[in-house]
């Protein structure tokens, strides 16, 4: 994406990204600032059929998930969870918007 603009609210994406990896670095583009940002993925089942399936494995199961993203996210890098600050699935927090 190449942006280097702290205060970017909002990265949309228009169908899943291939990728777990690539999503987390696009959707790391917004709130640098530490202000609330949010980021939306636009997606359809049909999606991860037309083209033969693009998208990986992983992100299919994040975006049909009804459990944490942040744990979700933080789990597939390795990492534990100390609580979401308020995911789409957890709610958000009073000081997340």
């Amino acid at each position: 994406m190449g942006i280097d603009k702290p205060d970017v609210r909002r990265v949309l994406h228009w169908g899943p990204p291939q990728t777990l990896e690539a999503y987390y670095q696009e959707a790391g583009r917004a709130g640098r600032d530490g202000q609330a940002a949010e980021c939306l993925v636009l997606w359809q089942p049909d999606d991860f059929a037309w083209g033969g399936g693009d998208a990986s494995l992983a992100m299919r199961r994040y975006v049909e998930s009804r459990r944490c993203r942040r744990r979700m996210m933080l789990q597939y890098f390795g990492e534990n969870s100390t609580g979401c600050s308020g995911c789409d699935v957890c709610g958000y927090s009073s000081d997340a918007r």
